[in-house]
């Protein structure tokens, strides 16, 4: 779980003819927290953490750091 980023191969990837968006994601948490046996609040802040260690490991992280706020900011959990 320390290593698990969700992704939605948005806006490819459709549900009930709706394209998924990356935003939407993080709606697999209640499922991860079930499987994982964990609260819902605690995978999400796994996969943050987990964001944070992959732009803190990338070739240009201020430009995926802008890009994160960005869609935070658009789209608030």
């Amino acid at each position: 779980l320390d290593r698990v980023l969700p992704e939605t191969d948005g806006p490819f990837a459709a549900r009930n003819g709706t394209p998924w968006m990356p935003w939407e994601a993080i709606s697999i948490a209640d499922s991860a927290a079930e499987l994982f046996d964990r609260t819902a609040s605690s995978i999400v802040r796994t996969f943050e953490d987990n964001l944070c260690k992959l732009l803190k490991h990338s070739d240009r992280p201020a430009d995926l750091m802008r890009a994160a706020a960005s869609v935070q900011r658009n789209f608030p959990l």
